[in-house]
């Protein structure tokens, strides 16, 4: 009985402290802005270009909240570069010839709604998580062909697309698509690594990193394992002494019953010798 309630405890403590980190997980993603389901989250090349939404009449977009890149009020428009910057009709806003100087966040009328990784070179390393644009280069066919070729694995076609744009997803169902005049990998998964070919020529290499909520599932697995452990450990430990204190218990009671007997045997003896 003790020791169910010593194991019910514990059980407890474990339940309360995993509740509790994964509060203070949430709560602290969401306070630094990591938590956001509307904002998009892209990684794309350099020298490439990406269009970012946002929708309304009039429109102020920002770069890192301090730069103003374009502004729309009626039919009033200002650009701070109209060779790197298009307003779309919708309020979406066209960047292009991507360099390093790109990245980071932009705000539309001071919301926040995109997050730009601008990737340079071949190896490139990504964020779990986040959408991936891969435009196919060194190769003026119509129709593309993208490969993709896993470590220690055979290529596979994972899309193809079409003289007439037709697309066919190969692998990972409608995670893989055609925007921006490029291969989009949305939601990038650490299966996603590796070599990227299309039409036969080596695109990129990609390496997905581990994100905020990969990170904390592995952090939430590791308390469980410990404090698992520790109840676990706890339960034999309690058991063993249950079994000891029994133990004792009963060669005590075994020992006083014997001392019982022989003097009982004993009486019994002296009076028949007195007799």
């Amino acid at each position: 009985m003790l020791s169910f309630m010593i194991v019910c405890f514990i059980w407890l403590i474990h339940s309360d402290v995993i509740y509790s980190i994964e509060n203070t997980t949430v709560s602290g993603q969401r306070r630094f802005g990591y938590v956001n389901s509307s904002v998009t989250q892209l990684s794309v090349p350099e020298d490439h270009h990406v269009c970012l939404p946002c929708q309304g009449p009039d429109v102020i977009w920002t770069h890192q909240n301090t730069k103003v890149l374009v502004t729309r009020r009626g039919s009033y428009q200002t650009y701070q570069d109209r060779r790197r910057y298009i307003l779309l009709m919708d309020g979406s806003l066209c960047l292009l010839k991507l360099d390093d100087s790109d990245g980071g966040e932009y705000q539309c009328n001071q919301q926040l709604v995109a997050e730009l990784q601008v990737l340079t070179g071949n190896d490139f390393q990504v964020s779990a998580g986040w959408t991936l644009l891969l435009p196919c280069r060194g190769s003026f066919k119509t129709k593309q062909r993208w490969f993709r070729q896993r470590e220690r694995e055979k290529k596979e076609v994972i899309f193809t697309r079409f003289r007439n744009g037709t697309e066919k997803p190969e692998r990972d169902g409608d995670r893989l698509s055609y925007t921006n005049n490029a291969l989009q990998i949305r939601d990038l998964q650490p299966e996603d690594a590796g070599e990227y070919q299309c039409n036969g020529v080596l695109q990129a290499r990609v390496s997905v990193l581990e994100d905020a909520v990969e990170i904390k599932n592995k952090t939430k697995k590791k308390h469980e394992n410990v404090l698992m452990l520790v109840a676990v450990s706890g339960f034999v430990l309690m058991t063993i002494s249950l079994v000891t204190v029994c133990a004792l218990l009963i060669s005590t009671k075994c020992r006083r019953r014997n001392r019982k007997y022989k003097y009982a045997e004993k009486g019994h003896v002296d009076t028949e010798l007195s007799g």
